[in-house]
């Protein structure tokens, strides 16, 4: 370890020569100097990557450290190789097809220095199409948490993360290495570090790829990370770890990936369910008396969502037409869990309102769905509404008394986004459009089944 770095800002390289220098440019440009950035080419068949990476060390010669290996191995293997060269105290990591914000290492380092704390995490922005957007994420940590627990992480990528590198080396907690899913092991490193801060505003900018490996075969996607995770589950840290503990853990790993897994499926017309869910059983098996983790949670609907689901497969795994009977139970799981709660807003608020439901992601296909089978009308935006095949909200906003954002993440984005574009007709009412956070509001009234 060298006193005079700080941060070891690590960067996995794989096929995207037209995006590094954006990235190394916000790394050498921070505003913090007292860091290394270690960029690891893994095997790229784009020797524009090598030249570059070669550019940058000639350029920074005492800030960027290039690292080459010929055998294409995964960004889990990447990072491991940058864990074990960086001279920092503390780690931050860097998909070499985003960015960060110029004052991010100043910003995160400053948060773990003052608290003393082993680990900080940061919102970031979400850009698509050109669009950019707010993430918020994590709310259920505080902004300084002692032996935090995962029950409330929806987000645990390592790129919000700065950790302390001893961390991870005194507890064994690298990178599983596999080709994805490897960010499964931030889990534990939420679970080993004593204190935890949150930095509540965003530092790193996440570009959305159409190309990137895992939005390019969502099902093989869903089997490889489910393994990276029962990979971690025989972690030495994670074996010798007391059953409350497993339990967070566990809870944490389903609760992350299973809106993804579950909708990516669902739309696909021969989706092996059967495989998905003796993965997810098998996870939710590394832990003893799983369900208990009610006194741990909020019983919101997101919790209930995934326990209905998990029980219906643990009593229909064995069934020989397991994919056909849960495809039919899961079309009708949210009327179960959501119709006594939209029928109670819907006479609260939505009666006689023009209603806009800004269908972020995966939940937005949901809450479609459910407003669509209660009989509600209602018109469809989306940060990215022209590729989603919604009406942009310049077209909507004269016509509209209430915004439902269907995911709490976006919520601070569509806040400026409708405030920033008032009515301009003069033919209607001029008043404020109210904005409601739709997931949280179904969180906190749905049904228990």
């Amino acid at each position: 370890m060298n006193k005079n770095i700080k941060i070891s800002i690590i960067i996995p390289i794989y096929n995207t020569a037209e995006y590094l220098r954006r990235c190394l440019d916000s790394c050498v440009f921070q505003t913090m100097r007292e860091i290394e950035i270690i960029a690891v080419c893994d095997d790229s068949p784009d020797i524009r990557e090598r030249q570059i990476i070669q550019e940058y060390e000639r350029d920074y010669p005492n800030m960027v450290r290039g690292i080459l290996h010929e055998q294409n191995q995964g960004a889990g293997y990447s990072r491991n190789l940058g864990i074990r060269a960086a001279r920092g105290e503390f780690l931050m990591f860097c998909d070499s097809d985003d960015y960060l914000d110029h004052n991010a290492c100043k910003t995160m380092y400053d948060a773990v220095t003052f608290h003393n704390a082993d680990l900080a995490v940061c919102d970031y922005y979400y850009m698509r199409d050109g669009v950019i957007g707010t993430r918020t994420v994590n709310a259920g940590i505080e902004s300084v948490s002692h032996n935090q627990r995962p029950f409330y992480l929806d987000k645990s990528t390592v790129w919000i993360v700065i950790i302390k590198k001893t961390l991870i080396e005194d507890h064994e907690l690298f990178f599983p290495q596999f080709r994805l899913g490897e960010d499964s092991i931030t889990v534990l490193w939420y679970v080993a570090a004593k204190i935890i801060t949150k930095v509540n505003q965003p530092l790193y900018y996440y570009i959305y790829r159409k190309s990137s490996l895992i939005g390019s075969m969502p099902e093989q996607a869903s089997e490889d990370i489910a393994n990276a995770y029962i990979c971690v589950f025989n972690y030495k840290y994670f074996v010798g770890s007391d059953n409350e503990t497993k339990r967070a853990v566990c809870y944490s790993s389903l609760r992350r990936f299973f809106g993804y897994w579950m909708e990516h499926l669902y739309q696909a017309p021969n989706g092996n369910f059967h495989a998905l869910l003796k993965h997810l059983i098998d996870i939710k098996s590394y832990c003893d008396d799983f369900y208990t983790i009610t006194i741990d949670v909020k019983q919101n609907w997101e919790t209930r969502r995934m326990f209905a689901i998990l029980r219906f497969a643990e009593r229909n795994l064995t069934n020989v037409d397991f994919n056909n009977s849960f495809r039919h139970f899961y079309s009708n799981l949210d009327m179960k869990i959501t119709a006594k709660a939209i029928k109670k807003l819907y006479y609260q608020k939505l009666k006689e309102k023009r209603i806009v439901l800004w269908a972020a992601g995966v939940y937005g296909r949901i809450h479609q769905e459910c407003l669509r089978n209660n009989g509600i009308e209602f018109e469809i935006t989306d940060i990215n509404a022209a590729s989603s095949g919604y009406k942009s909200w310049d077209e909507l906003k004269d016509k509209t008394d209430i915004v439902l954002v269907s995911s709490s993440e976006f919520v601070e984005t569509v806040i400026n986004i409708v405030m920033s574009q008032t009515k301009t007709s003069e033919t209607i009412d001029n008043s404020l459009i109210e904005i409601l956070d739709f997931k949280t509001y179904l969180n906190e009234n749905c049904n228990l089944i």
